[in-house]
């Protein structure tokens, strides 16, 4: 399995407690319907809960500690932070990016044999 031909996609609902419940179903099957004491099946993770999102926070604290950030992305980050609009070639290269990445994902999934 690789990124370009996924088998599945990963599902996510919570029980009576809040607690996340995360479970692997093959592209084209529909989740069962949800039980009693469940939520609704929904596609994809969810945002982090908990503990995960101090295991990412803590992940991220330990790749960057010590690293110097370079000038451009010291401005940047001050730019975002005052909330200054992205320049109009920013939004063209991100436009320009997003559209290749589509181009591709498709490619991909025309290339896959259909079952």
């Amino acid at each position: 399995m690789s990124l370009e031909n996924p088998e599945y996609h990963r599902w996510h609902r919570f029980d009576l407690n809040g607690k996340k419940i995360i479970k692997r179903f093959e592209i084209g099957v529909t989740p069962p319907k949800s039980e009693l004491g469940f939520t609704e099946w929904t596609l994809g993770t969810g945002s982090p809960t908990g503990q995960a999102l101090e295991n990412i926070r803590r992940g991220v604290s330990l790749a960057t500690k010590g690293k110097p950030k370079s000038l451009e992305q010291k401005r940047k980050m001050r730019e975002a932070k005052l909330g200054v609009p992205k320049s109009e070639e920013h939004k063209r290269n991100m436009s320009i990016s997003q559209k290749s990445r589509y181009e591709a994902i498709k490619a991909a999934r025309e290339a896959q044999p259909n079952e």
